[in-house]
């Protein structure tokens, strides 16, 4: 393939050049112009001469001999730009020749070593199907020297090491079959045989057992390959300060693998997905970045789960997951949608996370129908939309100073613990209709800004609404409460207009006596309905 480029471009170039049959039209014109010249000078001189009879003799032999002289010189002049344009086509034709060679030796030398890395990688590619584990972990650390050394195959190494980790594993043989019981007169007829058949079953589950423990020893270090090589290790200015760290941005596709005590924390990565994987032992995920969409739907995880401090730039999927351990999001930052649907939490904290709404996706979080079995914090969490719709809150929940800049929807949830909405900033509506507080609920000192919804909620002894601001329509149409709401010092606003809906909670009513005025407007304080008392109200 080298060698058509090569004399292809040297036939273009020499068909740009003068043929020889143009030089020698060129030199033949110059000759015939310079005697031409030559001619016309002593044609002139000669009737010079017969004017001026002055003009004779050794002057006039002069005169001819110069301008013979004039027009040699003319010719001498025209044949070195001759040679000298020869000389600089030699020139370029040896030039382009050394280019040419120089191109294919290139050609040669890159096609040779595209066929030393497909050699490589076929070669490390082949010792991942050994039966030896210590050939396969051989055939992982020979492609992590060749993804050192050729940037452009750190992708597909990369996937192959993940094809590796979604391969089903060795089953443990800590419960090996065991050889059924044999009747007395077949005992009595093949001891020798059964001996050595428990002989053989025992050789083979201790085998087994090996095998496993050596192939949990090789998905490991794979595990552990993939975090050396995707964690930057930043210092103070951001720069990465890990020699084997990949700055390519490359992709992770772990979908339905098997994962034991997997560590990612602080890696950089394109894209990510560990739908229906496994994480064996616990999962630690602080502080990794994600460029592009993340997935975990239908993911489980068997202990702990940490997602702290982690940055999702885009779409953060957890549909379907079961976090059986406890969970954190400390401080994680999602700027896209956020789904958690259908989520089980044994005990989730997502303290100081934000939730920020992205330019494409919008910044919608749903935990719809998520169970959270266990303690859930959501402290001083910034939403943009958020979407609890149908969750179940098993154990206490707490959105202590939380933040929600759109609508925050809370709609047939169960809380069968405490639930704890103090301080919280709702930007948009709260929607809470058709909730259940099964224990005791506080919204102290929250702030809704637009309507708050609580239409057939039902609230068990307990239900705190001190200090709360109503700066839209309040709709408590329906609820029950199973004793008296608090409500003291709470405020609705009086200037929303005569057509926003106020029904507030049973018992108590907004005075306009009681009115607050400040520089947003006119505030009327919730006061108790009086009660009042009959002559049979007495005698009772």
């Amino acid at each position: 393939m080298t060698t058509p480029k090569r004399t292809s471009r040297a036939s273009d170039t020499r068909g740009k050049q003068l043929p020889w049959i143009a030089i020698a039209v060129v030199m033949a014109v110059l000759l015939v112009v310079s005697g031409v010249a030559v001619w016309q000078a002593w044609n002139w001189l000669d009737r010079y001469a017969e004017f001026d009879k002055t003009f004779a003799g050794k002057d006039f032999v002069a005169s001819k001999l110069d301008s013979v002289k004039i027009g040699l010189t003319i010719v001498a002049g025209g044949g070195a730009l001759v040679a000298l344009y020869l000389a600089v086509r030699r020139q370029r034709t040896a030039e382009q020749d050394l280019r040419d060679r120089q191109a294919a030796q290139q050609h040669i030398e890159l096609d040779a070593a595209a066929r030393r890395v497909t050699e490589l990688y076929t070669r490390a590619a082949d010792q991942l199907g050994s039966g030896n584990a210590s050939v396969r972990l051989a055939g992982f650390y020979a492609l992590e020297r060749l993804a050192q050394d050729n940037p452009n195959q750190r992708q597909t190494i990369v996937n192959l090491w993940c094809s590796y980790l979604r391969m089903p594993r060795v089953p443990q043989a800590d419960n090996a079959k065991k050889p059924h019981s044999l009747t007395r007169p077949l005992q009595r007829r093949s001891v020798h045989r059964r001996i050595t058949s428990q002989t053989s079953d025992r050789t083979t589950a201790a085998a087994t057992r090996v095998e496993a423990r050596m192939e949990h020893d090789v998905r490991t270090s794979v595990q552990r390959l993939l975090t050396d090589h995707l964690h930057p290790r930043p210092d103070a200015n951001g720069r990465p300060t890990n020699s084997r760290y990949w700055p390519e941005q490359l992709n992770l596709d772990l979908t339905e693998a098997t994962l034991t005590d997997f560590r990612f924390e602080g890696c950089t990565v394109a894209s990510i997905r560990f739908d229906r994987a496994t994480f064996h032992g616990d999962a630690w995920f602080d502080d990794i970045t994600v460029n592009g969409d993340a997935s975990f739907d239908d993911t489980t995880f068997t202990g702990d789960a940490s997602f702290s401090d982690v940055k999702f730039a885009t779409k953060a999927s957890f549909r379907n997951a079961k976090f059986t351990g406890s969970a954190w999001f400390r401080g994680a930052s999602f700027t896209g949608d956020a789904v958690f649907d259908d989520v089980t939490f044994s005990g989730v904290v997502f303290g100081g996370t934000n939730f920020i709404p992205g330019a494409k996706f919008g910044g919608h979080t749903s935990f719809h129908s998520a169970t959270f079995t266990g303690h859930a914090n959501f402290n001083r969490v910034t939403f943009n939309a958020a979407s609890f719709r149908g969750a179940t809150f098993t154990k206490d929940t707490r959105f202590d100073n939380a933040t929600f800049a759109r609508n925050a929807t809370f709609a047939g949830v169960t809380f069968a613990d405490d639930a704890i909405f103090s301080d919280i900033t709702f930007d948009g509506d709260g929607l809470y209709n058709d909730a259940k507080f099964l224990s005791q609920v506080s919204f102290f000192g929250s702030n809704f800004a637009a309507s708050a919804f609580f239409h057939d909620a039902v609230f068990a002894p307990g239900a705190w609404f001190g200090d709360v601001r109503f700066g839209g329509g309040v709709d408590f149409g329906g609820s029950r409460f199973e004793s008296m709401a608090a409500c003291l010092g709470a405020k609705a606003d009086l200037d929303v207009g005569v057509t926003t809906m106020r029904t507030l909670p049973s018992g108590w009513t907004c005075s306009e006596d009681a009115v607050e005025i400040v520089s947003e407007g006119r505030w009327g304080l919730l006061v108790p309905v009086p009660v009042v008392l009959t002559e049979s109200s007495l005698v009772n």
